[in-house]
Formats: structure tokens, sequence, C-alpha cells
């Protein structure tokens, strides 16, 4: 099962949620620690890191230069909540290897088909807390199977289980929907508060990975594999100032 740590950026800087509110990442002797720096730490003990990026998900406007700058250190899935295609396409020209679209912020499943017609290289976010999340009441009255069913049809192969609920409560996790995203994706993660006692019944329930804060995986002493250094980025592909 891969181990996916998760960092969260905040005007291009690394931050950490405490008392509700983010504040500027700092490491033991309280200096404040550097995207790069974290993610050349990190591609030591894993393959790749998970950016959620807090600008594009509560702005829809996304750290596409920090993304761009620190792309090429290791393969990189970006969550940055995008809700247009125009936002997709900036995030993937800045050299991601995964790029997350959201049903938090998604209008309709029309922006799927955006996102993959520009790339293969799509991840779908299921997001979750009792139900589905959405501003779409389409999407979010949709229910678990019959989004399955429609964004596989789609072309989605690969999708993430994010139990919003689980941030402010200790509730289960859903077993059930996840069970149900297994039967229909290539590849099915799950996000959010997981903790080690949730490891050994996600790896017999069928899930492909992990995607855990990077904090909680150092205190758990869980680790995956180390990361590949990414292909250069095309000519063509090459960030345009």
């Amino acid at each position: 099962m891969k181990i996916i740590p998760a960092v969260t950026i905040l005007e291009g800087k690394l931050v950490e949620v405490r008392d509700g509110s983010y504040h500027a990442l700092r490491g033991k002797n309280n200096e404040i620690i550097e995207l790069q720096d974290l993610i050349l730490d990190l591609k030591k003990e894993y393959e790749a890191v998970y950016i959620m990026d807090i600008d594009g998900m509560e702005k829809n406007e996304p750290n596409l230069k920090v993304i761009q700058n620190n792309s090429p250190l290791a393969p990189m899935w970006v969550d940055a909540g995008p809700g247009d295609g125009m936002v997709i396409m900036d995030i993937m020209v800045a050299g991601v290897s995964k790029t997350i679209i959201g049903t938090r912020n998604m209008q309709d499943l029309d922006l799927i088909k955006e996102a993959l017609d520009m790339s293969d290289n799509v991840v779908l976010s299921i997001d979750y807390d009792e139900k589905l999340l959405s501003p779409s009441q389409d999407i979010s009255d949709m229910g678990m199977e019959h989004l399955c069913q429609k964004t596989t049809e789609m072309g989605i192969k690969q999708s993430i289980f994010f139990d919003f609920g689980r941030l402010n409560s200790l509730s289960s996790l859903a077993l059930d929907k996840i069970k149900s995203m297994i039967l229909k994706f290539d590849e099915v993660y799950v996000a959010g508060i997981v903790s080690p006692s949730d490891i050994e019944s996600l790896e017999d329930l069928g899930v492909s990975g992990i995607i855990a804060d990077h904090k909680y995986l150092k205190e758990w002493g869980i680790v995956g594999e180390p990361a590949e250094d990414p292909e250069d980025l095309d000519d063509d592909e090459e960030w345009d100032d």
C-alpha cells in the first residue's frame, strides 16, 4: 500500500493548523521550514508528495509559481481545489504528476471531462462528510455508487476518499463507501484523519494507499518507498513568466 505524505501551503508558505487557524510550519528549533527543504526530506522515504493548496481551495487562486518551482524535486500530487478548466490547465502546466479535482469545488461533472481532455493524470477526490460534499445539489444528492459509476464511465481511474467528517470528530471511517469505490476504480486512496489503527482494515479492503499529514506519518514511523526524480519538463511545457 502506498503511503503519501501531505503538506499544506498558504500564500506560498508551509503552514499547519493549530487551534482552528493556520500557522507557519516550524522545526524543533522554531525555525521556519521551507517547502523545498521539506520535499527533499520527504522524497527520501516516500514516492510522492501531496500538496494541499489553501489559496486554490478557498479562492481558486493556486500558488502556481511555487508549485512550478518545486515540481522538479519529486513527484507531486496537487490538490488546489480547481473549479474551472483554465485553473486545471495552469496546474498541469506547472509540472505536477497528478492533478486532483474534488467534488467540494465541482459545480457539475463537465469539469471532469475538461480535465481528462487535457491529461490522463487526473485523480478524483470524492469529498465526504456523512454525504457527498459539493456546491452542486445534483452531485451532493447523487449518492456514492451513482457518482462512481458515472465518473468511471467518463474515464477516471484513480480516486481519493477524503473523509472531511473525521477532521472534526473521531467517527469511524465509512468503510462501506470506500468499498463501493474500490469496486469501480482501478486505484482508491483514503485521505483525511487516517490513524495507524485504520491501516490494517484498509489494506484488507484493498485500498491502494493512504494520504496523511507528513507530521503524523513521521510520529507513527510509517514510511513508504523513496521517490524517483520526475522527468524534466519538455521545452514546450516550461513555465512562461
